[in-house]
């Protein structure tokens, strides 16, 4: 007999593979209409560094959970950037997986937490007039635990996530820009003492930071 959390992975795990074929698809697709005109602008453009903060709305079960992150890295010619960052998940949301049984004396109730370190490539398959269209790639290793109602931090255990999305970004300054996005995560590894599935779609809003134009600014003053 398939059980729930059977058939729920392996909805997930069809998911997955169709957000992965997409995703692949695309630039691939919308690189076939990159003129020359843009690959010749994207030869004389320098290379930055970005810091970006970002908010990213995710699912754990029904509930909507609010990840936080900040990340940093490295503009080159078009079209990859690349780079280092953490995520954390904000959102506090009360277990309905959890069995005190399994932990006694730390309090019947608990909150799943995530929190992870991710190093990120992102492709940027068409640029134009401060407009960005681009793919980016994730993976990280971080650790899952519950949070209990006594504060403990119990079944602590690694796991890896991988994020592919589609990012538009728009630079309005030299200094700043924003950007939205989508995508699918899935948990490579996962950690078996927390039970919520992590594996999720998701939607995200950010801020990014051209750390080295404003460097170069307050230097020159």
């Amino acid at each position: 007999m398939i059980t729930v959390n059977e058939m729920s992975g392996h909805r997930a795990g069809a998911w997955s593979r169709y957000v992965a074929i997409l995703l692949l698809c695309v630039p691939c697709l919308a690189h076939l209409h990159v003129n020359a005109q843009d690959q010749e602008a994207g030869k004389g453009k320098k290379i930055r560094i970005m810091g970006k903060f970002e908010g990213r709305n995710a699912f754990v079960r029904t509930h909507h959970a609010l990840f936080l992150g900040a990340r940093l890295g490295v503009e080159f010619k078009f079209p990859v950037r690349a780079g280092l960052g953490y995520y954390w998940m904000q959102t506090e949301i009360t277990s309905q997986l959890y069995d005190p049984k399994e932990h006694p004396g730390n309090g019947d109730s608990a909150i799943p937490r995530m929190r992870y370190v991710m190093a990120y490539v992102e492709y940027t398959f068409w640029e134009e007039d401060g407009w960005a269209l681009g793919v980016p790639v994730q993976i990280g290793m971080g650790e899952t635990f519950y949070r209990t109602s006594t504060d403990a931090h119990v079944g602590n255990g690694l796991v890896m996530p991988l994020e592919l999305g589609v990012d538009v970004s728009y630079q309005f300054s030299r200094w700043a820009g924003l950007g939205v996005g989508l995508g699918y995560r899935v948990m490579l590894m996962s950690n078996d003492e927390v039970k919520e599935n992590l594996n999720s779609p998701y939607y995200q809003v950010r801020l990014g930071l051209a750390v080295s134009e404003i460097f170069k600014k307050r230097v020159k003053k």
